[in-house]
């Protein structure tokens, strides 16, 4: 079983949305601990970077805690926060700048250097290498379990979209994994 879901199998997200709709500020805090850390693997995922992240998750709080008024369906604010989320890492960000690779490398912690560590290093530099687009609709499928409906529902595209999107997406990642052909 995944860890996130769009659906509310409890009631407690749509239950907390409603009562800090209602002026409930301990609700809005629970609502902003139970979905910070989706929020923030979404966020790492597109961006690659933790303190671009962390500003994406809290510029997404800011933009909607004050709006959740508009949010028809209470049930749906996972739905409702990753795409606003998405749209904000997808803009263009005033003096942003990615650090090098041999720079991040260096940050490793030595004693980390497993295998494990090796191989996400060197898939964090592939994924470097796809659009934000890319790299959105495969950190959804593959590191937050998504399903196409509701990578769908996120991106607030047409279903067939999705599935053209996460293809072409694999292919890129596919030829940067296995180099230029001979």
């Amino acid at each position: 079983m995944r860890e996130y879901s769009l659906t509310v199998e409890e009631d407690s997200l749509d239950e907390l949305v409603v009562a800090a709709r209602a002026g409930d500020r301990r609700a809005a805090e629970r609502l902003v601990e139970r979905s910070q850390t989706f929020l923030y693997r979404l966020a790492w995922g597109i961006l690659g970077n933790h303190h671009a992240a962390q500003d994406a998750v809290q510029e997404t709080y800011l933009v909607c805690l004050p709006r959740l008024a508009q949010l028809r369906r209470p049930e749906a604010i996972l739905t409702w926060l990753a795409r606003s989320l998405t749209r904000i890492c997808w803009r263009p960000r005033a003096g942003s700048r990615e650090v090098p690779l041999e720079r991040a490398a260096d940050t490793v912690d030595s004693h980390q250097t497993d295998d494990a560590t090796i191989e996400r290093t060197e898939l964090q530099e592939l994924l470097r290498g796809l659009t934000a687009t890319e790299r959105t609709v495969l950190v959804l499928q593959h590191v937050l379990e998504m399903t196409y409906e509701e990578m769908a529902e996120i991106l607030d595209i047409p279903l067939g979209t999705v599935r053209s999107r996460l293809a072409a997406a694999r292919r890129r990642l596919e030829l940067r994994w296995s180099g230029p052909p001979r």
